[in-house]
């Protein structure tokens, strides 16, 4: 079953505000050429390369097969096998709204990389949208949050792969 990942307002909006920031300093990189054609280049490149990186990491889509969850980024696919899954359980609103970012994106395509907060402890966000997350815990104690737009219907198809 494959289960989409819509962002909410506030990843849209940062896509789009960095977006038109990088593009931005980009333009005037060239436009002023008090600081030189190759520092604009350089510039360029690595606001460009950045942004290319952050998106190449961002959460698109999360599928459950018969092997396990699949969490879909346009670079490397993250599997998690059914025999890893230990539990799942939908998260409300105000269980990961004292979150802290530790290392990762918090709005930009997404919320994704490493998140800590005193209720539920370290986890890795693949994350798009806050208002409707699952979190998963693995035999290893680690602890995912993802955020299919279908929480209960992801929650129950997890659940019926790893009885």
């Amino acid at each position: 079953m494959e289960f989409k990942a819509t962002c909410d307002n506030w990843a849209k909006g940062s896509t789009i505000f960095v977006t038109v920031l990088f593009t931005f300093f980009i333009v005037m990189g060239f436009v002023n050429h008090e600081s030189g054609e190759k520092t604009a280049w350089i510039q360029a490149i690595g606001l460009t390369s950045l942004y290319v990186a952050v998106y190449l990491f961002s959460p698109k889509k999360y599928t459950i097969t018969l092997g396990g969850l699949i969490i879909h980024r346009p670079a490397k696919n993250i599997m998690i096998g059914k025999s890893q899954i230990k539990s799942v359980r939908i998260l409300d609103k105000k269980s990961i709204s004292d979150a802290l970012r530790t290392f990762g994106v918090g709005g930009m395509f997404g919320y994704y990389g490493f998140f800590r907060n005193a209720g539920i402890g370290r986890m890795t966000w693949y994350v798009t949208r806050t208002d409707k997350v699952v979190l998963i815990r693995t035999v290893k104690g680690k602890q995912i949050v993802i955020s299919p737009d279908d929480c209960e219907k992801f929650t129950e198809a997890i659940k019926g792969i790893i009885k």
